[in-house]
């Protein structure tokens, strides 16, 4: 009968362990916790030269208004420049939902002018395929997952009392998940002048800076 009891009383022990040990996940709290998007910004700092073989006007007329010397028309000369980018973050595939957040530009060389040479400035994302404008798929903001090759960053209609400092207004709807993940793209600017310039070339620093979430909320 000794027996008997005891080993009825470690199978009540063993039942109720198990009875334990497989209680549902959802019964605990910790995993009825929904988790909060993590977030970080991360800055892509480049430079963009731009030649100066149109506005140079024989040397001297520096930050002049570009008009027709016989008629005195204003016209503008537009310029576009592909720059060859890369990210290289090794753990780019634990991030997604990676938009533009602010675009800082500074115009560093030329002396007595400023941004007001400009009458606008546009920048995109694009593949590496892409060599024109005229080639773009642009991302479709209502579905920006779908097939595309390039979307708008930001842009700015330059202001009247712009300096050699200037922030775009960024494209909210941009998704650049797809670029990112390719890890090789271009920056693609497009500028428009109105004035011109007596340096050998223009430089400009752009400063983007983009907002990344965390896959980790499921």
């Amino acid at each position: 009968m000794k027996t008997n009891y005891i080993y009825f009383t470690l199978t009540l022990l063993v039942i109720s362990l198990m009875s334990n040990s497989c209680k549902k996940l959802e019964n605990y709290d910790g995993n009825n916790q929904s988790f909060e998007v993590t977030t970080f910004d991360y800055s892509e700092v480049m430079t963009m030269t731009m030649p100066n073989n149109l506005l140079n006007m024989a040397g001297f007329a520096n930050c002049w208004l570009l008009e027709d010397p016989f008629l005195g028309i204003p016209f503008t000369i537009d310029y576009d420049v592909f720059i060859q980018s890369s990210n290289d973050n090794p753990y780019t595939l634990l991030m997604h939902n990676v938009k533009p957040k602010s675009i800082d530009l500074e115009l560093v060389n030329v002396e007595n002018c400023d941004f007001q040479m400009l009458e606008s400035i546009t920048l995109y994302v694009c593949d590496t395929t892409v060599t024109d404008f005229n080639q773009f798929l642009l991302q479709d903001p209502v579905n920006p997952y779908d097939s595309c090759n390039a979307v708008k960053l930001g842009e700015l209609v330059i202001p009247a009392n712009a300096t050699n400092k200037i922030s775009l207004q960024t494209n909210s709807d941009a998704i650049l998940d797809q670029f990112v993940y390719a890890g090789d793209y271009q920056i693609y600017t497009t500028m428009t002048f109105v004035k011109s310039f007596t340096e050998s070339e223009a430089i400009i620093k752009s400063d983007i800076l983009y907002e990344v979430s965390l896959i980790n909320e499921e």
